[in-house]
């Protein structure tokens, strides 16, 4: 969400919108690590996309809504959600529901092991029959920050514009362009010796930047987070290690049924 300076109501503009203009507001993120911080900018958030999506006849009294949550999320930040949809939007009925749970019911499974990476906050998740052991709930200290972070650097190296500091602009190219490799060394392979990998991506100035090997590279950081001088294991080997945490009876359901969200 984006916000201006004075700050009312008025001033408030949000998603496709607000990056947009992000060259004329205070940015704003109302959450943090996987907690809402923020909760005034949150319910304007949560006011903007449920009329985005419903539209102006959608009436909240006669609705109910589903509110996904993290693992391990502050029995606090349940009752601001519950308070914030009940008084504030004046929802008639509400749902809360873990969000690894409601991965797995999307693939039709109801055991499985997901592995949420977000921009804040890196989960690993077993579920057994509809059952999250919260003492088997890992986060991962890589989230998808440090791989915007580290992509930025590595454009840096190929591009003077001052768009490559920027983020957001960054976030952009990752999300349009990037992958991780399945086999590393032909990746390289590729990347040295042709140019299939090549993409343009246009800057907001009108400058384009060509990005090639730096599409996988840097998602190399779940993987070896010595990349970015972190010391820590990585992802796979992190998830490796969560499963042998688990019962011996369970953990082929977790190894046969990985998600990613």
């Amino acid at each position: 969400m984006i916000e201006s300076r004075p700050r009312s109501k008025n001033d408030h503009v949000c998603g496709r919108e607000a990056l947009e203009q992000r060259q004329e507001f205070q940015c704003s993120y109302p959450v943090q690590g996987g907690c809402v911080r923020k909760w005034d900018e949150m319910e304007t958030l949560l006011d903007h996309a449920i009329h985005t999506l419903g539209g102006d006849h959608l009436k909240n009294s006669e609705s109910r809504i589903l509110i996904t949550e993290p693992p391990l999320n502050p029995v606090d930040n349940k009752k601001k959600m519950m308070e914030v949809l009940f008084e504030s939007l004046n929802f008639g009925s509400v749902n809360i529901s873990n969000q690894a749970i409601l991965v797995l019911y999307a693939q039709g499974l109801l055991s499985g092991m997901v592995i949420d990476c977000g921009e804040g906050v890196t989960q690993i998740v077993p579920v057994y029959e509809g059952f999250v052991p919260n003492h088997l709930i890992k986060r991962h200290s890589i989230v998808g920050q440090n791989i915007t972070s580290y992509l930025s650097s590595l454009l840096q190296l190929r591009c003077n514009s001052s768009h490559i500091y920027d983020l957001e602009t960054v976030k952009e190219i990752k999300e349009k362009m990037c992958y991780a490799a399945y086999d590393l060394d032909q990746e390289r392979r590729l990347a040295r010796e042709t140019t299939v990998l090549v993409e343009k991506y246009t800057l907001p100035d009108g400058t384009s930047v060509k990005v090639d090997r730096e599409r996988f590279e840097c998602t190399e950081v779940y993987f070896d987070p010595a990349l970015i001088d972190m010391e820590c294991k990585g992802l796979s080997d992190f998830v490796f290690d969560t499963i042998q945490e688990c019962d011996v009876s369970t953990r082929k359901h977790f190894y046969e049924h990985m998600v990613l969200s």
